[in-house]
């Protein structure tokens, strides 16, 4: 992968973009090596994730864009697993309207 952005003691840390080998992209917070704080996650099959990390897991308030379905998922993550949220449909009848 490739990562643009600020560093610390030989760690991403700070605000940055990573670009996965899968071609999968983050753009956020990073706190020693690891996605941590606000952030987005822009997946291959063109969903995103847009919230908070704790220590490369999704970890808080975030909301998931289903592009390809149309509909979006408020919720509250903990460790990676959705624990609790509301489905709804993305604004402007999905495309990059509506999305982050």
């Amino acid at each position: 992968g490739k990562y643009e952005g600020e560093w610390f003691a030989g760690k991403r840390q700070g605000q940055g973009r990573m670009s996965y080998p899968d071609a999968t992209v983050y753009e956020g917070s990073w706190m020693q090596g690891l996605r941590h704080g606000p952030g987005t996650l822009f997946l291959t099959n063109s969903d995103v994730y847009q919230g908070d990390y704790a220590f490369d897991l999704k970890d808080g308030p975030g909301t998931f864009y289903y592009v390809g379905k149309n509909k979006r998922y408020d919720g509250v993550w903990s460790a990676d697993v959705a624990k609790c949220g509301l489905f709804g449909e993305i604004e402007g009848g999905g495309g990059a309207s509506g999305l982050p």
